[in-house]
């Protein structure tokens, strides 16, 4: 990581989720889990751990560049792994019923 510039914060994060990883399937071997172990992980922190999607995809990143630069297994049902979505925010829009009932309350020192 050190040799591709990596922040020491992105090798500190992969390495949190690698080990995690790694335990998670009971210290087996990554090299034993294959395709099928990396897909399950991301569903497992989201459902058991309540992660967000961007720690998802942090971790999907991170065993993305193990299994690819460690361990330098080509799977090609890994490129196919999607990604945790962000969920769309709403904004907040006041209905004009609220609209008038703030300004029924507001002073009437206030010019618009």
């Amino acid at each position: 990581m050190r040799l591709r510039h990596m922040s020491h914060r992105t090798e500190a994060s992969y390495l949190q989720y690698i080990v995690d990883f790694i335990r998670f399937w009971g210290k087996r071997h990554p090299r034993e889990l294959g395709a099928g172990g990396i897909r399950v992980y991301p569903s497992h922190l989201a459902t058991d751990k309540n992660v967000a999607a961007s720690t998802q995809n942090v971790a999907l990143s991170a065993l993305l560049f193990l299994y690819r630069q460690v361990l330098h297994m080509d799977l090609p049902e890994i490129d196919n792994i999607e990604r945790a979505r962000h969920p769309k925010r709403v904004p907040v829009v006041f209905t004009p019923a609220e609209v008038e009932a703030i300004l029924a309350h507001s002073p009437a020192r206030i010019f618009w």
